[in-house]
């Protein structure tokens, strides 16, 4: 999930006090750097406990722990608004990483530049170099694009306000539902203020030190985990930034945590959730500076212009055509599967193109394929239209048919096969019910072959 804050850090210099506590101050800060001008921006997140424990609907229990990460890039703004919201920028990823299980997983576009330009009122987004980016990858560079991040949202808000120190004054926390399609926030229910804790002198900067409480409730992760009832996000960051407009340079520091129990549905699948996440996050942005080189315009390929192009994953098990590179991602074994699913979209995730590999088992003993075909005509959704198929000699059923998540409509078109080896597939495509008619279904299903042995030898 992407967390409500950008990773920031803090680290508290000495200054000469200025003012008393009395004393009202005016609040100007350099939100985002001036067209032609460059800073560098430290991220790094780490774990101090917790994660996230799913049951599935058979009871099995899935733990979901927190990764570390770290982000480091240089953005130069091209051009901006009269406000000073940039409209054109570039920003190279020297660092973006995460850790998994003990080992770096490194974004797609680490030592790339991406290039963000406003156009007919729209933000699109262009990437340097080759190689096409995992699904995953491409959508982390479309969340939102253009939207400016957490903590320029806060130093927004903060901007043109009057402050004594020790005082505490309410932010709207609304803005925060704009920035990021990953997490789903109640914001009319969100409390969000900012408290004048210091103001010195630094380097000829008058410097204020602000201390940022959050509390939002969460109501899902992207658009398809929803929850029946809200789990509670909270933190308290710590911001030093100039507050007379003098630099673009800031440090933070924060804590932050999800907790909360809650039933909620992903899909079609009813789950149970219980948060547990404690992390910190720390990081910094550098004062603006004017490096010529850093404004030229690499060429770069546009993204979220579908390609379609063939895969077959590392196993050689199957071969199908997707919209871009898909991410694979293995589901920890339950009671009765061990599973590993492909899956790409379109549309801002509104659109899914899966292919899902399940080894099923009872016992030691695989699953008879007409008892599994059955439970799935059994499960599908009411009014669905169900057919007998076939793909490499192994008998299969195709489903189409609406499913409701909540208040959102999904139109879910799928082929499942179960061979005698006990390993069912599903090829499916599913799609918000306005794009129905966008779903290359056809072309997807027809590119899909089982390369595997699915028969028994005589």
């Amino acid at each position: 999930m992407r967390l409500l804050f950008a990773s920031l850090a803090i680290a508290f210099g000495a200054g000469i006090p200025l003012h008393a506590a009395e004393e009202a101050h005016l609040i100007k800060i350099k939100a985002n750097p001036s067209p032609g001008m460059t800073v560098d921006v430290e991220e790094k997140e780490k774990d101090i406990g917790g994660g996230i424990r799913v049951t599935l609907a058979d009871e099995t229990v899935r733990e979901i722990k927190t990764t570390s990460a770290e982000a480091a890039y240089r953005k130069t703004v091209l051009e901006a608004d009269k406000d000073g919201t940039p409209t054109k920028y570039l920003k190279y990823y020297t660092t973006k990483r995460k850790t998994e299980d003990g080992k770096p997983v490194i974004a797609g576009y680490e030592k790339r530049t991406a290039l963000y330009e406003r156009k007919d009122g729209k933000f699109r987004v262009g990437i340097s170099g080759s190689g096409a980016l995992r699904n995953s990858d491409s959508d982390k560079l479309l969340d939102n694009p253009g939207q400016p991040d957490e903590t320029t949202t806060i130093l927004t808000q903060l901007n043109s306000r009057t402050f004594r120190i020790g005082e505490t004054q309410d932010l709207p926390p609304e803005p925060f539902g704009k920035v990021t399609n990953a997490v789903r926030y109640d914001t009319s229910k969100a409390k969000l203020s900012a408290k004048l804790i210091e103001v010195s002198l630094a380097d000829k900067s008058k410097i204020g030190v602000f201390e940022i409480k959050g509390a939002f409730p969460v109501l899902g992760l992207g658009k398809s985990a929803l929850f029946d009832q809200p789990v509670k996000l909270e933190f308290t960051n710590r911001l030093r930034v100039a507050i007379d407009g003098s630099s673009t340079e800031y440090e933070e520091k924060m804590k932050l945590s999800v907790t909360g129990k809650t039933e909620g549905t992903q899909g079609d699948q009813k789950l149970k959730f219980d948060f547990g996440i404690s992390v910190e996050q720390k990081g910094t942005r550098t004062a603006e500076r004017d490096e010529s080189k850093f404004r030229e315009i690499p060429k770069v390929t546009w993204l979220g212009e579908v390609v379609w192009a063939e895969f077959k994953p590392a196993s050689g098990s199957f071969q199908a055509k997707f919209p871009g590179l898909p991410d694979e991602r293995k589901i920890p074994a339950g009671k009765s599967m061990r599973t590993v699913v492909w899956m790409a979209a379109t549309d801002n995730q509104k659109v899914s193109y899966g292919v899902i590999r399940a080894e099923i088992m009872e016992g030691k003993q695989f699953l008879d394929p007409k008892n599994v075909l059955e439970d799935f005509r059994a499960r599908a959704p009411e009014g669905s239209t169900i057919k007998d198929i076939k793909e490499a000699g192994v008998p299969g059923i195709e489903i189409t048919g609406e499913v409701t998540n909540k208040k959102l409509v999904m139109i879910r078109h799928e082929k499942i096969f179960c061979t005698p080896f006990g390993v069912m597939w599903q090829v499916m495509t599913v799609a918000e019910k306005p794009l129905a008619a966008k779903v290359e279904t056809k072309q997807f299903f027809d590119s899909f072959k089982i390369l595997e042995k699915t028969i028994k030898d005589d």
